[in-house]
């Protein structure tokens, strides 16, 4: 049961209510942070309708609702923190061999010295070039720049619909080294099965 000093609180938060612009059916109280908050209800506006926000950004009517539109920036923060540290096993000298049954195995080394990693790496990817069952060998420039730029190709290249699809995968990197010939370019570094980002 609804006590009287409940009645009283509705009372006086429906004095405060408005009615939208856009739709008089419906109100709005003016401190949403949506197209809402200047009087714009979604229930107004076409799906797809992008509008500016009491708080400045952009929204867009989604799914009968308003939501805040990702911008590039968003997208760009979002894939650089599924994609770091993946690339920096590869920045870091390692490299991912992705054999014909289409499975991948990250190939490093347990040498101590800078030195003889890279001896020890040198050895490996020249023993993947000629192993038969191996199609493609992964390789990455230690420049943070190669991970910067390949988000950006990303970004450039994909629909808002597919860079949606991919931030929600739970591993992007399977999803990449499945479809390497999409989102690496062939770069020979040692020999003829060598790719790396895509610029």
């Amino acid at each position: 049961m609804i006590t009287l000093y409940e009645k009283a609180v509705t009372k006086i938060i429906f004095l405060y209510y408005m009615y939208c612009k856009n739709n008089p059916k419906k109100t709005y109280l003016g401190t949403e942070p949506s197209p809402k908050g200047l009087g714009f209800c979604a229930s107004g506006e076409k799906e797809g309708t992008e509008m500016k926000g009491k708080d400045g950004n952009m929204w867009v009517k989604k799914n009968g609702k308003w939501a805040k539109k990702i911008t590039k920036e968003d997208y760009i923060k979002k894939l650089d923190d599924k994609l770091y540290k993946w690339w920096l096993k590869l920045a870091n000298g390692n490299l991912i061999a992705i054999y014909k049954d289409g499975k991948h195995r990250l190939i490093t080394s347990n040498a101590k010295t800078r030195k003889a990693f890279s001896n020890d790496i040198f050895k490996k990817w020249k023993e993947l070039d000629e192993n038969k069952d191996v199609k493609c060998i992964i390789w990455s420039a230690q420049s943070v720049d190669t991970i910067q730029s390949f988000v950006e190709y990303l970004i450039k290249k994909l629909s808002i619909k597919k860079l949606e699809e991919l931030i929600k995968m739970k591993n992007i990197p399977e999803y990449l080294l499945k479809n390497y010939k999409k989102y690496f370019v062939k770069y020979k570094e040692i020999g003829n099965k060598d790719y790396t980002f895509k610029p």
